[in-house]
């Protein structure tokens, strides 16, 4: 098994999250997760209604659970997520962290 994983382009912090979050995905890739362990944290302010979360995966999530919510709401999943988006609603404003793979 052949593993690269590339420089950054500079130095610059925004060049150094790609990169890192690329070498992440890469590694998690090679050591075959189940599926579960192969997840992203995401953290969102969301208000009363639908709304679309991004959660970076890069293909359409398995699932997702919100590990924290601060605010008196309740989320739930309005429709089909797509490879970009996850498609929540909120009964109320709260800060949710979740946990999508």
């Amino acid at each position: 098994m052949s593993l690269s994983l590339p420089l950054p382009e500079s130095l610059e912090l925004a060049h150094l999250r790609t990169t890192l979050r690329t070498w992440a995905d890469r590694i998690t890739g090679a050591l075959q997760l189940p599926p579960v362990l192969r997840g992203r944290l995401i953290k969102v302010e969301l208000t009363f209604g639908a709304q679309l979360v991004g959660h970076r995966l890069g293909r359409v999530p398995e699932g997702w659970i919100a590990t924290t919510v601060r605010g008196a709401a309740v989320v739930y999943q309005h429709d089909d997520a797509t490879a970009k988006d996850l498609p929540l609603t909120a009964t109320g404003a709260a800060r949710v962290t979740l946990w999508v793979w």
